[in-house]
């Protein structure tokens, strides 16, 4: 299977850690009260960092 950051191919490590680092991006975004998540999508981002722990 094939990874790709952006337009770059990359390696599936360095590929979970830019997903992760962007997952962690928009949940601090959301704690500021101006940009409310809701929680459809808080579920959708907990269930993505629990795929790239198993």
């Amino acid at each position: 299977m094939k990874y790709y950051n952006g337009d770059k191919e990359v390696a599936k490590e360095e590929f979970d850690k830019e997903r992760e680092r962007i997952i962690a991006q928009r949940i601090k975004d959301a704690e500021n009260e101006e940009n409310l998540i809701d929680d459809e999508d808080l579920d959708f981002y907990l269930d993505e960092l629990q795929k790239m722990e198993a």
